[in-house]
């Protein structure tokens, strides 16, 4: 799971500046709520054929740019902008065991919400 920018490419400097990268991916609501699933308040879930590999990808689309920091609490990895975003990947939510993507955005000049939690379900048929 990376961070870092491209060869090339112009560094984020928001989880917001990421948000056009991940909308060609994912679907993301006119509020700026990612997912595919159901939404109460600011968790929404996203069923996925693999929520692992899904959830880490989610993670470094949102995190592009960013400086990582690693924590010991269960292979919690944050993501931090220089405006003061930032994304937090957790590969077992507390709730129901899945892994989530939490997005923090404390600025109001974006189209993201303030905070959400993606929680990245199997898909089932």
């Amino acid at each position: 799971m990376g961070g870092g920018s491209a060869p090339g490419s112009r560094p984020a400097t928001s989880v917001a500046d990421n948000l056009t990268a991940v909308a060609k991916k994912y679907p993301v609501s006119p509020g700026g709520y990612i997912g595919n699933g159901r939404r109460r308040g600011k968790v929404i879930q996203h069923h996925a054929s693999d929520p692992d590999a899904t959830a880490q990808d989610l993670f470094a689309t949102l995190a592009n740019g960013a400086q990582l920091v690693e924590s010991n609490e269960g292979g919690r990895i944050t993501a931090l902008s220089p405006d003061k975003s930032k994304v937090v990947f957790r590969p077992t939510s507390g709730s129901d065991g899945s892994p989530a993507v939490e997005v923090y955005n404390p600025t109001g000049r974006t189209k993201l919400p303030p905070r959400q939690k993606i929680h990245l379900l199997k898909e089932v048929s």
